[in-house]
């Protein structure tokens, strides 16, 4: 799912750019591997000058394999949030988006419902998402056997506040507010919401069940007049299921004043 469209706003809460490398990184990566004493013996001009706004941007270089939609199922097994500031998508180290949604097959759809199943080596999901008068549902039904190296089930959301630097513009973990300029993991959460005050509104978002939380600022470096630096696109939420006890996963997305 690709868009979330909140219309007394006309704002798309999924609008969230991946992370892609542009010809301009190269210069970054070549300035970090020179020493000080290398950069001030080039006597460069005024023009070959690399300014860089923050020191260790070059780890941020890091390719999304994928677009970052929403309701993204896969297998997984990760440490904590931190690692996916620095290194590629999750849906890298298992079975993603490329493999199962090239079987997907759409079995239901209406104006406001879609249903499908997405099958690959003997194990399938049905998916739905069904909209409400405030949201939609979104419902999960594992089917077959599971993998042998299934790891963690996660259900992935990509959302955008504009900003992760404003006071105004926060996460609510079960109540708690935390940054959007940080990496989050939370062992048990069953509710979240990504709050914009300064425009009044607020996304939400809730799970039937206990869930693993996964959270991390989605970065891209870009290049100004005044140098690299880091571009906040959007916040990856990560829900982590127990596969092996699972039989449904139903989610709740509601948007609302603030």
């Amino acid at each position: 799912m690709s868009r979330i469209d909140y219309y007394p706003t006309l704002f798309n809460w999924a609008d969230v750019v991946a992370r892609r490398r542009e010809l301009y990184h190269s210069k970054l990566v070549q300035t970090a591997m020179q020493s000080e004493d290398d950069r001030a013996e080039e006597h460069a001009s005024i023009h070959d000058i690399v300014r860089v706004k923050e020191k260790g941007l070059e780890r941020m270089l890091v390719t999304d394999p994928h677009p970052r939609h929403s309701f993204v199922a896969y297998f997984a097994e990760p440490d904590s949030a931190d690692q996916f500031l620095y290194e590629p998508s999750i849906r890298d180290l298992r079975r993603g988006p490329s493999d199962w949604d090239t079987v997907a097959n759409v079995e239901n759809r209406d104006s406001a419902s879609v249903e499908a199943t997405v099958r690959l080596d003997g194990y399938a999901w049905r998916k739905s998402i069904r909209l409400n008068d405030t949201g939609a549902e979104f419902m999960l039904n594992p089917e077959g056997s599971l993998p042998r190296d299934a790891g963690q089930l996660f259900v992935e959301f990509n959302l955008t506040a504009l900003t992760d630097s404003a006071d105004d513009r926060y996460l609510l973990i079960d109540g708690d507010r935390s940054a959007l300029n940080q990496a989050h993991t939370v062992e048990t959460v069953t509710e979240l919401a990504l709050v914009d005050e300064w425009q009044g509104r607020r996304l939400s978002l809730t799970s039937d069940q206990p869930a693993r939380l996964l959270c991390y600022p989605v970065y891209t470096v870009s290049s100004s007049e005044s140098g690299f630096e880091r571009t906040y696109q959007g916040t990856c939420i990560m829900l982590g299921f127990d596969p092996v006890s699972l039989q449904r996963i139903v989610i709740n997305l509601w948007v609302e004043a603030n």
